[in-house]
Formats: structure tokens, C-alpha cells, sequence
């Protein structure tokens, strides 16, 4: 045979395995919007929050201005959802190069 062959489904069979995937679909989709507001509530216990920023050393560059750009990198959320300043989503990147567009000489 060259083309493909079709087979012939009654319309409860297609209706009833739309429905299934359908409900699958749900389900899935209910899994993950749980998980999301599961790790966006655990993100926001005290335990992983950070608290005081100590900078040790520093014998170049002003510690209050180093303290500075990081308190406004972390202040904030991800996607309204996650804080910046959670120890393990925290923008580590993000901090290093706001210093080393700021000070030149912290490469």
C-alpha cells in the first residue's frame, strides 16, 4: 500500500479517548500549578530568607556600597511569586556584575 491506511473509530471511541486525554491533561496541569505554589510558599519561609549581608574582604571598595547593590538585587520577586532573597534562588550573577559594572577595579 502506498498511502496510510485509516482505521474506522465510532464517535464514543473518539469522544471517549478525547475526554481521557482531556482529564490527563487536568490532572497534569493541576500537578503543576500545585507544585509551583507549593515551591513559591516554601521559598517564602524564614529559614531560607537572608537576613544580614557581611562582606569580608574588602580593603578597596566601599563596604556600604557594595552592601548597597546587593540589598537592591535581592529586593524583589521572580515572576511576582519568588523573593530574591531566598539563599537558594538568590541572583548571584546578577550581583557580581551590577559590582563589576560599578567598580572597575573589583575584577
Amino acid at each position: 500500500m502506498l498511502g496510510r491506511r485509516r482505521w474506522l473509530r465510532s464517535k464514543k471511541y473518539s469522544r471517549d479517548r478525547r475526554n481521557r486525554f482531556l482529564i490527563k491533561s487536568g490532572i497534569n496541569f493541576g500537578i503543576f500549578v500545585l507544585f509551583i505554589v507549593l515551591f513559591s510558599l516554601v521559598s517564602h519561609l524564614n529559614q531560607f530568607e537572608i537576613r544580614n549581608i557581611e562582606i569580608v574582604g574588602n580593603k578597596v571598595i566601599n563596604t556600604k556600597e557594595l552592601k548597597n547593590i546587593v540589598v537592591e538585587e535581592i529586593s524583589g520577586k521572580y515572576f511576582w511569586m519568588f523573593p530574591k532573597n531566598n539563599s537558594v534562588i538568590f541572583p548571584r550573577r546578577n550581583i557580581v556584575s551590577s559590582i563589576e559594572n560599578k567598580f572597575r577595579r573589583a575584577d
